[in-house]
């Protein structure tokens, strides 16, 4: 079911139906987004359990218990947890922490996901995206390796 949140500063939010698509004037933030059958995939975290890369040739390693660990070549270190939300759906609790990366640093929550990826088939890829206290934000988009 595809649908449109449009909040209006000060103002009503709605929901329709529409496509991904992102404005921001002064006034008024419109974002739209499409459903996935994908998000009815079942979560667990045997199915995330695995090495991962992201396209900078950094590796992560989630572990059975839902640990995330991930260190680049310039020594920023990514250490984190991920948790289960609602096995019936395809969305996952993300908390990571770096370090070692100067202004970069931070602890960061927010949610992830399985997607399919076209070299790496069917939940082959892993993306995250997450804030610290809504100053700035992490994106992680990991392919199985």
């Amino acid at each position: 079911i595809p649908c449109i949140l449009k909040y209006i500063p000060n103002g009503d939010c709605t929901i329709g139906q529409g496509s991904l698509l992102g404005i921001d004037t002064d006034d008024v933030l419109l974002f739209q987004a499409r459903y996935s059958e994908i998000h009815r995939r079942n979560s667990s975290l045997a199915r995330i359990s695995d090495t991962w890369r992201d396209d900078s040739g950094t590796t992560y390693t989630i572990d059975a218990d839902g640990s995330i660990f991930g260190q680049n070549a310039s020594g920023c270190v990514y250490d984190g947890q991920i948790s289960l939300i609602d096995v019936d759906y395809n969305v996952y609790r993300v908390e990571i922490n770096t370090s070692s990366c100067q202004e970069e640093d931070g602890s960061f929550s927010g949610l992830g996901a399985l997607f399919d990826n076209a070299e790496a088939g069917e939940n082959g890829r892993f993306v995250f995206l997450g804030s610290e206290a809504g100053i700035k934000a992490l994106t992680l988009d990991l392919t199985r390796t």
